[in-house]
């Protein structure tokens, strides 16, 4: 790739990017002045030639129930078999209905994703798992099957399973209708993914860890996304992030991978399988700074500190006794609220709560830091909560920078009686919902809601440890956004995710002026108006005659 000279340079940084790529008032930040539908990328991408292996498909059960996940239940571990890994993957990354319109059809899948275009890509490392030969796998999504790339030797066949999960971006899914701003929606999906993966594997009694010291070359090297040959003419993928699955219900925080990088030394056969499919007809359209950051954000081998939450569950009741399968795969992104609904005061608490890190308690015990994002409440109809902007600080050295930080007239009035962890403050009573929809491209769903939020990132001090803790930041707001839309659902309300906003008038109305912090994403929840013109198919409807569903439970 022919960089742009200033950033070949070294000359433009990641804080450049961010600013370039920030919506403003009257300036959106660059991207396509229109849509060339005949180019949208293909969202499924196979492998031709790959050997594949079919897995069962995905099964809704009756339990655990999704309270169980966090509650402090012991949920017995399943074995390892590929029905467990079915579940594993079709309630995280696969398909959970088909949409159809008239003419038109498309997928929904359990994990969200911006503009529904989906560039992330699934791969597993796979050693002495029953049913598969040990080796990397490719999942192929609409086919709920996973290819086989390469095989390589076990190093000792009594050895206990290991699976581990490598996840890529294909930039060009995202760049096709956001332009330069693609970048931050890609991390954004990473983050998305990591909680879906992590609450799915909660479902079986397994639990996720995130293996931070881990290169990006390393990790392109791992799954073959750096191999030319399998990629001819066909749009790339970029390293992200490798987590391990851990086939009990403890995360484990010691997340040594010399066996992962073992792995391509060891191959059985040192030939590769499969060429990746084309997903669009003609070349992408470049981005230059969008398509440069990858190679300004590399991350090398570290030596990362793995930070433990403290320990703790949330007891908080749920308004519904839903199965987590049916939770996983009821999630969607809401078109339109009810402007007149109000969110229940114990849910809200519950919701609050979730936004916790405790140690074994999924998703965001999967990440190895201390928080570093804390949500700003645009209020406007909780149970027993006046409206206003409301301020939950995640961590106490948090919470005391933001105080010196945020406008001085603001009120920092604790919200009392919600039984919560976090604290929840006042800054302003007032009714905020022009100020939502405004700072939220003009959304109305940002002010139709019950609550928005806005997610206002440690910025400056943590990219000073490394440039490529840019793409962690955005991973902790997906992260937090799945496990928003999933606790919304249970309240039998819906989310919705929010990457179109004025960055810096979030800014403005919070007194932010500098990048100590800044604003990576915005979220709504509220009471969904459903569109009675779509109609759901089943996920794996087009495979059912050719591989029975197993039975349930």
């Amino acid at each position: 790739m022919v960089l742009p000279r200033e950033i070949a340079k070294g000359e433009i940084s990641v804080f450049d990017y961010h600013d370039i790529s920030k919506h403003r008032i009257g300036e959106y930040a660059p991207g396509p002045l229109a849509l060339d539908w005949d180019q949208q990328p293909e969202p499924f991408r196979t492998f031709a030639g790959a050997p594949a292996v079919e897995l069962p498909l995905p099964t809704k059960t009756s339990a655990p129930r999704f309270h169980q996940l966090t509650d402090g239940t012991a949920i017995p571990p399943a074995p390892p078999s590929l029905t467990a890994l079915s579940q594993l993957l079709g309630y995280s990354m696969g398909i959970s209905c088909w949409k159809v319109y008239e003419e038109i059809k498309f997928a929904l899948r359990c994990n969200p994703s911006s503009g529904n275009l989906h560039p992330t890509e699934t791969y597993l490392a796979v050693e002495n798992f029953p049913d598969l030969t040990s080796g990397i796998y490719h999942y192929d999504v609409r086919q709920h099957s996973l290819e086989r790339r390469s095989v390589f030797a076990a190093a000792d066949k009594v050895a206990e399973p290991s699976v581990w999960i490598g996840l890529t971006s294909v930039p060009w899914r995202e760049a096709w209708k956001y332009g330069e701003r693609s970048y931050r929606y890609c991390q954004l999906d990473i983050g998305h993914a990591i909680a879906a993966i992590r609450m799915s594997a909660a479902a079986l009694g397994w639990s996720v860890s995130l293996v931070e010291s881990m290169g990006d070359d390393q990790i392109a090297d791992l799954f073959g996304i750096d191999r030319e040959d399998d990629y001819v003419e066909c749009e790339r993928e970029i390293p992200e992030v490798v987590l391990r699955v851990n086939l009990d219900a403890r995360t484990n925080t010691d997340c040594k991978f010399a066996r992962l990088l073992e792995f391509p030394e060891t191959t059985a056969d040192p030939k590769w399988s499969g060429v990746a499919n084309r997903l669009s007809s003609e070349a992408p359209v470049e981005w230059p700074f969008a398509d440069a950051l990858p190679y300004r954000l590399l991350k090398p081998q570290t030596d990362e500190f793995a930070w433990v939450p403290p320990t703790g569950t949330n007891r908080l009741p749920t308004a519904s006794d839903e199965a987590a399968t049916d939770i996983f795969a009821w999630r969607r992104s809401a078109q339109a609220f009810d402007e007149d609904a109000v969110y229940p005061r114990a849910a809200f608490a519950r919701f609050l709560e979730s936004l916790t890190p405790k140690r074994n308690v999924p998703p965001l015990d999967v990440l190895p830091w201390q928080p570093r994002l804390h949500p700003v409440f645009f209020i406007h109809q909780v149970e027993g909560i006046a409206p206003g902007v409301y301020l939950a600080p995640r961590s106490d050295d948090a919470e005391r920078i933001l105080r010196s930080t945020l406008r001085g007239k603001f009120d920092w009035t604790p919200v009392e009686n919600l039984s919560t962890t976090l604290p929840l403050y006042s800054l302003v009573a007032a009714k905020c919902r022009k100020a939502a929809k405004h700072v939220s491209c003009n959304q109305a769903i940002a002010a139709d809601s019950c609550f928005a939020v806005a997610m206002i990132a440690e910025f400056e001090d943590i990219l000073a440890e490394g440039a490529w803790k840019y793409r962690q930041l955005f991973w902790e707001a997906g992260a937090l956004g799945q496990q928003m839309y999933l606790e919304a659902e249970v309240a039998n309300f819906r989310g919705t995710g929010i990457g179109c906003f004025f960055d810096n008038e979030i800014h403005q109305i919070l007194g932010i002026h500098d990048t100590s912090f800044q604003c990576l994403y915005n979220f709504t929840v509220g009471y969904p108006i459903l569109d009675p013109r779509l109609q759901s198919i089943a996920p794996y409807a087009h495979l059912e005659k050719q591989r029975p569903t197993p039975h349930a439970d």
